[in-house]
């Protein structure tokens, strides 16, 4: 009971804590906190990569101008509530069983204010607050996921009379990007070769969504080496994207290598192709060596 009720067992805190004290006057509400909001907003692959900042335009509860918060007309007050005697809570005995039982509720009349308006404000109606539009500019993380949600802290509705304000919830959606592909911090670039550069061995430029001096995008080069095998990954260091929590933490970007079959060939190349297949078919040992298992696995 200690950590549910704040007290020591059940000693006269307890129902302190629930009555307001049995011979103490009443606690009035605190301040009504206004309602959080949720927009979402729509970004390119690399401006979530890189960060960008957007304007977003939301409809809110602010503070009445007229009456400023207070919820009456102007040039007049608020009188004690007749209800509640001014406590904002009201208190109902009922006799059962065991005796008298007490129960302390929020005044129905002033909403647990304690007080209750002469003359409602005529543009808010007694509200304290009246909706407004606004443009907001906001900053969006380099790094930042498809999904994820930014808080915006005190950007939501105003609470009733000069109320603690709520939350503005953004939704931040990701474009899809043309070429990368996204796995945690790493970017995956998927680049296509002939066959004759894995064979071979070569030199390629790849992309990336690192911007150089005037905005331009930089590429990297990447060796590959002779006899390399299709979809072989090459990392290229700091080329990802940044942690949110720790933007000198930057992952990679991974480059996948796919060998690239034509659809149409020229003559000459088809003549080229069957005498190199000629030629392999030759030298080949992996080849050679899976076919004879192939014959000794059904005994030809």
């Amino acid at each position: 009971f200690k950590s549910i009720f704040g007290g020591g067992g059940f000693g006269g805190s307890v129902f302190d804590d629930f009555l307001g004290g049995m011979g103490g006057g009443f606690r009035r509400s605190e301040s009504i906190r206004g309602d959080d909001l949720r927009t979402s907003v729509t970004l390119d692959f690399d401006a979530a990569a890189r960060g960008a900042e957007v304007n977003l335009k939301i409809t809110r509860l602010e503070t009445c101008g007229t009456c400023s918060g207070s919820g009456a007309k102007p040039g007049t007050s608020s009188v004690k509530c007749s209800t509640c005697d001014g406590h904002g809570q009201v208190r109902q005995t009922q006799q059962t069983f065991f005796g008298h039982f007490s129960t302390v509720e929020t005044c129905s009349k002033c909403q647990g204010r304690g007080q209750v308006l002469k003359e409602p404000c005529p543009d808010c109606k007694g509200e304290g607050r009246e909706e407004v539009k606004r443009n907001l500019d906001v900053k969006i993380p380099a790094g930042i996921e498809d999904e994820s949600i930014l808080r915006l802290r005190g950007e939501g509705d105003v609470g009733p009379r000069n109320g603690t304000p709520g939350d503005l919830h953004v939704v931040i959606r990701v474009r899809p990007h043309s070429i990368f592909e996204r796995e945690g911090l790493n970017l995956i670039c998927k680049v296509p070769v002939t066959y004759s550069q894995l064979v071979l061995g070569s030199e390629i430029e790849v992309p990336t969504l690192k911007k150089g001096a005037g905005g331009k995008t930089l590429k990297s080069k990447i060796k590959i080496p002779a006899g390399t095998d299709t979809n072989t990954i090459f990392r290229v260091k700091g080329y990802g994207l940044p942690d949110l929590h720790n933007p000198k933490r930057i992952g990679d970007l991974l480059v996948r290598v796919e060998i690239e079959i034509p659809s149409r060939i020229s003559k000459r190349e088809k003549e080229l192709l069957v005498e190199l297949q000629a030629l392999k078919s030759e030298s080949n040992v992996k080849v050679k060596g899976f076919f004879q298992k192939v014959s000794d696995l059904f005994g030809s």
